[in-house]
């Protein structure tokens, strides 16, 4: 086995046979350091150690965020490891004429153990961890071309990485079963504003087979299952067309950005019109809670959402975890409220 560590030999390998196969993969290493490591072996049950050697791990690019640890409250840490996973993008020259990306974990100290960079001028948004495989979506930073597809790797590098593509996806995609991802979709619709044509884009839910070509299965729709085709202006943010190159000056009608299965069914919520919606995965409504819609009122019977610029229950916000009776949702409070 191997002993090795940055000023001790305290961090191990698995003890085997000499002999026993191929290398085995060492994780949590700290990019950027200096680690020495020494071999043992034992031989009738004495120790025998080699000369230690000092190996310098290679440092994250220059323009990579850096980190420090502010508070860490070890009962409190979601990952077993005190390890997090995030997804990185930033713009790398002013006015955001080029972008860079990652995906990276971070250990307790805030220093990088594990990082993929992304291909050029793409972003991720909702990176997770699926078994022993880091997964992550991939987008077009600027907002503008279809060019969405969902990337796995295993987490000790020795697999390629393998990519499916998400058709129109944006913003998160999830694994709810091997083999399958589902994930937010684009949707677009030509509409009457004001006495003249426009293109609104909502969103949808989407299932692509892992690795597969074939179209993917539609789910829910919400220009078809929630608003019935009419539209809405839901706030000040969606005023301001964008420009695509398919389908011209499009207006964001939903923002979905938050996705997750709870049971059989699907949980997403659209962000402008703060509406957390609850469908099965043929695409049949169940429920909808907060908007103008929603199923769901205070216990006191108050309204959750009374206009565009005020709800009650939570503003333009987004939810990481979600499981039967409850979510853990960030609230922006984008309108804020007392």
């Amino acid at each position: 086995w191997v002993e090795y560590g940055l000023e001790d030999f305290a961090l191990s390998t698995p003890h085997r046979a000499t002999g026993g196969g191929d290398g085995i993969p060492v994780m949590g290493l700290k990019a950027g350091r200096s680690y020495q490591m020494r071999g043992v072996t034992e031989v009738d049950g004495e120790l025998r150690y080699t000369e230690s050697q000092q190996v310098q791990l290679a440092a994250v690019p220059s323009w990579y965020s850096q980190f420090s640890k502010v508070q860490h409250d070890v009962a409190k840490a979601e990952m077993s490891d005190r390890y997090v996973l995030v997804g990185m993008a930033r713009s790398l020259i002013e006015g955001f004429d080029d972008v860079g990306a990652y995906v990276a974990i971070l250990d307790s100290d805030g220093d990088y153990v594990w990082y993929h960079d992304l291909p050029a001028a793409r972003g991720s948004v909702s990176p997770s961890l699926v078994g022993n495989r880091v997964m992550w979506d991939e987008y077009d930073a600027y907002v503008y071309e279809d060019l969405a597809q969902v990337a796995t790797v295993s987490l000790d590098g020795l697999s390629g990485v393998g990519r499916t593509r998400l058709p129109e996806g944006h913003h998160q995609v999830i694994q709810p079963e091997p083999g399958l991802f589902a994930y937010v979709a684009r949707e677009y619709m030509p509409i009457e504003v004001d006495g003249g044509p426009l293109t609104a884009r909502s969103d949808r839910i989407r299932e692509v087979a892992e690795g597969g070509t074939d179209d993917p299965v539609e789910g829910l729709n919400l220009f078809e299952d929630h608003f019935a085709g009419a539209f809405h202006w839901p706030c000040v943010h969606t005023v301001t067309p964008h420009d695509t190159p398919d389908q011209g000056p499009v207006v964001e009608w939903s923002h979905s950005n938050s996705i997750a299965k709870v049971g059989d069914d699907y949980l997403m919520y659209s962000r402008w019109i703060d509406t957390l919606f609850r469908a099965d995965r043929q695409g049949n409504l169940i429920w909808t809670m907060g908007g103008p819609k929603s199923d769901f009122t205070f216990p006191s019977g108050d309204p959750v959402w009374t206009s565009a610029t005020e709800s009650p229950l939570w503003s333009h916000g987004h939810f990481t975890h979600a499981w039967e009776g409850g979510l853990v949702l960030f609230d922006n409070n984008t309108h804020a409220r007392p």
